[in-house]
């Protein structure tokens, strides 16, 4: 209860003074800103009088410009009709110049400065605009000669040019000195602007002197007095809250311990639980990985049979397509038999043609050559029929061997498809056996993971008051930490005050 109170009261006297503080700032502040707001806007007129004097300046040097310009057509012996236009030309654009300037100056407008910017000009005073109406005057009379001289219609050779080059030439030094003179008021105007900032800038120094001083006196009757009184309240009641944040830190100390140890207990319990929980889940995995397996073995088992039985029918056929091959083949031997015959028969009757074609003489030579060449074919007709003859003795022979292999064959798979179905009827039997295992292991994961969800619980809210209990440890040590350090702070403002 010190304590709030305590905390209460600096709360209150650091608010009031922050307050103080604020007025005090925002004072000055405004103070600040009047001051160089004054001064900048002093700074302005001054820039803007410097652009004023250097465009006036420029009058003079235009005045001594177009006198020269004017004075140079009296020069000239022979002149082009062009460079004679071009000289006209820009001795009017610097009487155009000039009159816009005069006119600037006088009552404000804006003008091409000296850096080829367009410039606005204030108004002048009546002093320097009473000088600028007198060159005004000079200025009328002085165009209107320049304009004679300018105009591409009057011939320069004329008295009335030569006239007009005559009036600029002897009224030029009026005109530039008429110039001078209000260039010279411009002047001292601005030398009066600039005494005035300097005016303003030493008034600023004062002021902000006297400023400082009066910051100074109130702080110490509005800040430092009452920061003084509550330094004392301070130091006197932070020792008692000190010793009772002492006494308050070392029971939640205690509490820390013992939520400590019940907490590693139930964090053991949790990690057990879970343990169990995983190898039930793996026996329960395990399980259903076997009964999918069986069910996978007895499908490749129904495959096989399928498969077997397939091949004891394609071994079937094809000893079918062997018998009657044997049977063609034999044909095949028969005939064989029969061209042997034929090719002897053939053979004796070419040589009783060749008898016969002997005792024809002269007549039977033809018939006897052909007679040779049909005993040639015969022989060589009995020769393939021999040859096909052990050729059909050689395939009689293989195919006796396939069917005897296809028999075998036949057999092999006949006792196959016996061991499949013996095959078939074990995985039935261990598909249900591992069926009941895996319908027991999911009921005890399921049991753990429930078990396991409470034990979780516990360990949460073990852990929540864990870290309840920490926290309130923290803020005592904090809260004494925070006393300490304001009994420094009350004894250090104490020696500075």
């Amino acid at each position: 209860m010190k304590g709030l109170t305590l905390w209460y009261r600096l709360h209150k006297t650091l608010t009031s003074v922050k307050t103080k503080i604020i007025i005090i700032l925002g004072l000055f502040s405004l103070f600040m800103v009047i001051v160089i707001g004054a001064a900048f806007y002093v700074s302005e007129l001054q820039s803007a009088d410097a652009k004023v004097i250097d465009i006036a300046g420029r009058q003079r040097m235009l005045t001594q410009k177009m006198t020269k310009e004017a004075y140079f057509f009296l020069t000239l012996l022979e002149v082009s009709e062009e460079e004679l236009t071009k000289t006209r030309s820009n001795l009017a654009e610097s009487v155009l110049l000039f009159d816009a300037t005069i006119k600037a100056l006088k009552n404000g407008g804006t003008v091409l400065g000296t850096d080829g910017k367009e410039t606005l000009l204030p108004e002048s005073s009546n002093e320097v605009k009473i000088q600028l109406e007198k060159t005004y005057e000079m200025w009328v009379s002085f165009k209107s000669s320049l304009e004679i001289i300018t105009d591409q219609n009057v011939d320069i050779g004329s008295d009335r040019f030569y006239n007009a080059v005559k009036d600029v030439w002897e009224n030029n030094i009026q005109i530039l000195n008429e110039s001078n003179k209000a260039v010279i008021l411009l002047e001292k105007e601005s030398e009066k602007k600039s005494k005035m900032l300097k005016t303003v800038q030493l008034s600023t120094l004062l002021l902000t002197l006297l400023c400082a001083i009066i910051a100074f006196i109130s702080g110490k009757k509005f800040i430092i007095n009452p920061i003084h009184r509550s330094i004392i309240d301070i130091t006197s009641a932070s020792s008692e809250i000190a010793s009772t944040a002492t006494e308050h830190a070392q029971i939640v100390s205690q509490q820390v311990s013992a939520v400590n140890e019940t907490t590693v207990t139930m964090d053991e319990l949790k990690a057990s639980s879970l343990q169990s929980v995983e190898q039930a889940e793996a026996a329960a995995s395990n399980a259903a990985n076997a009964l999918e397996l069986s069910e996978k073995g007895i499908a490749a088992l129904d495959q096989t049979f399928q498969g077997i039985t397939q091949l004891k029918d394609k071994v079937s056929d094809i000893a079918r397509n062997i018998s009657n091959l044997s049977e063609q083949t034999g044909r095949i031997a028969e005939i064989a038999n029969m061209v042997t015959d034929f090719a002897r028969e053939t053979k004796m009757l070419a040589m009783n043609a060749s008898v016969e074609a002997v005792r024809a003489g002269e007549y039977g030579k033809g018939f006897s050559v052909v007679s040779q060449e049909i005993r040639t074919l015969a022989d060589e007709s009995k020769k393939s029929a021999i040859l096909i003859n052990e050729l059909i003795e050689s395939i009689n022979k293989a195919t006796l061997h396939t069917v005897m292999s296809a028999e075998e064959g036949s057999k092999a798979s006949d006792r196959g498809l016996q061991l499949i179905m013996k095959s078939k009827d074990l995985f039935n039997d261990a598909v249900s056996s591992v069926n009941n295992v895996s319908t027991n292991s999911m009921q005890i994961s399921m049991n753990l993971e429930q078990q396991t969800k409470a034990v979780i619980q516990v360990v949460e809210a073990m852990n929540s008051i864990h870290d309840s209990t920490k926290e309130t440890s923290a803020g005592a040590d904090l809260t004494k930490k925070g006393i300490e350090k304001l009994n420094e702070v009350a004894h250090d403002l104490k020696e500075m005050v």
